[in-house]
């Protein structure tokens, strides 16, 4: 895993490979110890039972959830796994145990970590380094779904034989379809930034002023408001409308 980080040759199948390689040393080596020397498992075994924990819980989570193994490859859990390596090592050696005692409560919080990413993320993704990495992961999943339902929304209003239109907070027209430009007798180019209020007579500009106000406060959508519009030739045109307020992919009107 190291040497593949390393040469840039990172991988799905590679990142699966190591994290099964990582896990069944895990429960090896837990077994080996404890059939060959019991009585060291027995002086640690609260150690011994947080770091099976902390491996098989967020394996099984994982498995309920995607139905495969994570294999997020994380800092700390790769830093607690040297730890608890070289550690156990040196107890195992006769040596002292404080180092393996340290690294356990790390590779705790590197199973937290593992859980957390899991809850974190819809579906299953591999090589996520740290939590903040899957909060940046699915942050960007979630503008992407927004950006394609926005556009697949914009596609249907183009196509609508009703003219749309969005305006900004000041009422400035932001986006419109073809109709809206047809109906006005502008372009798409003098239209767009046109205040509202232009196209409108003085009466209709004072009612939308209130209805946009009312909507802004409210959130409520205003059905069948009456337009007495200007078209760019002068003509004047009569129609219905509804107002509803847009709001940003944090729930501010936009």
């Amino acid at each position: 895993g190291l040497i593949a980080r390393r040469l840039n040759q990172v991988t799905e199948l590679g990142g699966k490979l190591d994290s099964w390689g990582d896990f069944a040393t895990v429960i090896t080596v837990a077994l080996c110890a404890w059939w060959l020397w019991p009585e060291l498992v027995r002086q640690e075994v609260p150690f011994v039972i947080a770091v099976l924990v902390s491996y098989t819980v967020p394996v099984i989570l994982a498995f309920l959830k995607y139905g495969r193994l994570t294999s997020y490859q994380t800092w700390t859990t790769k830093l607690s796994l040297v730890l608890t390596s070289i550690g156990l090592l040196l107890a195992l050696m006769g040596g002292p145990q404080w180092l393996f005692e340290l690294a356990v409560p790390i590779l705790v919080f590197a199973g937290i970590e593992e859980i957390a990413i899991t809850t974190i993320l819809p579906r299953w993704q591999f090589n996520v380094p740290t939590i903040w990495h899957a909060i940046t992961i699915e942050r960007e999943r979630a503008k992407e779904e927004v950006m394609e339902s926005e556009e697949k929304l914009r596609t249907v209003l183009t196509n609508i034989e009703d003219g749309y239109f969005e305006v900004d907070l000041t009422g400035n027209l932001t986006f419109f379809n073809p109709i809206l430009c047809k109906y006005l007798g502008y372009t798409e180019a003098e239209l767009l930034g046109m205040n509202n209020q232009q196209f409108m007579t003085p009466a209709t500009a004072a009612e939308a002023y209130k209805v946009f106000n009312e909507v802004y406060r409210t959130g409520k959508t205003t059905q069948a408001f009456d337009w007495d519009v200007i078209t760019k030739n002068g003509e004047r045109r009569f129609g219905e409308s509804s107002v509803s307020l847009i709001r940003d992919s944090e729930g501010q009107p936009i």
